[in-house]
């Protein structure tokens, strides 16, 4: 048995699994996200409707991409475990009637691990397989372009707009804990986008005056970028079309802001999207 999926395909799946994963890292209790993946995966792989024990085959064909797999037990056993042994304990725990407590935020776990795996796995796949957008011309070997970083980049980012009080802007970022918010402080024509740090923002935010602090909490973002530049600063951009090498070859402040070929703001590349 082979592995069929396109690039596309396997980038949509890792960009699935990527969000499932998110989630539970959110709730430590959501295991299901990821099993509900990678059923919808293996039934994609094999054709059909089925079990995680009948999709445990391909699933291992597909982590074999991966040398987390096999390899870092291998060579880390004590800290690490195979890839066939982490599915087993999730399809076991799948099965188990006690879904609660301590059982449930032990199976998370493991479907992390899974999930970590096939994502790996699914990037490797991915960048092994010709890419249809390309705009070369054809020959007789089919075209193998480096990832880009449109199919690392986290889509539809959080923004933060001027006119929002930086309260609101305090709640968004603990309630997702985000270390920057973009914000364009330009015109939707002519952009001029920056990051809101939480570090700046927690300096701004704690002066020594408790009634000051309430009044810059009423402020909106603009108002706080005049009378302290340092609340945001200007925002390192790419386009989506850009390899992902060059964007790590050059010395960019992390996040990077991704750009549509208008400017547009489509997306955000971290160092956490391409661990």
């Amino acid at each position: 048995m082979e592995i069929q999926m396109t690039r596309d395909q396997a980038f949509y799946f890792r960009e699935q699994f990527r969000n499932a994963r998110l989630e539970a890292l959110r709730d430590a209790e959501a295991f299901d996200g990821i099993i509900h993946v990678l059923e919808r995966m293996g039934s994609f792989l094999h054709s059909g409707e089925g079990s995680l024990e009948k999709f445990k085959e391909v699933m291992l064909l597909l982590a074999a991409y991966s040398p987390l797999a096999h390899e870092a037990e291998q060579e880390v056993r004590p800290v690490q475990v195979s890839f066939s042994r982490l599915y087993d304990l999730l399809r076991w725990g799948r099965n188990d009637a006690m879904h609660q407590g301590a059982v449930a935020r032990h199976l998370t776990s493991t479907a992390i691990k899974v999930a970590v795996v096939l994502e790996d796995a699914l990037v490797n796949l991915a960048t092994s397989q010709p890419d249809v957008h390309c705009s070369e011309p054809k020959t007789n070997k089919p075209t193998m372009p480096p990832p880009r970083v449109f199919e690392f980049m986290s889509r539809n980012p959080v923004c933060a707009e001027v006119w929002q009080p930086l309260s609101f802007i305090r709640q968004v970022m603990l309630e997702s804990s985000f270390s920057h918010l973009p914000v364009n402080l330009g015109t939707p024509d002519i952009p001029k986008w920056k990051l809101v740090v939480d570090e700046h923002l927690a300096k701004y935010l704690r002066p020594a005056n408790q009634t000051e602090r309430e009044k810059r909490l009423r402020q909106p973002l603009s108002d706080a970028v005049e009378a302290t530049a340092s609340i945001a600063f200007d925002a390192e951009t790419c386009l989506e079309s850009d390899p992902v090498s060059s964007v790590v070859a050059h010395e960019k402040r992390w996040p990077v802001l991704v750009l549509n070929d208008r400017k547009e703001l489509v997306g955000i590349l971290t160092a956490y999207d391409l661990l």
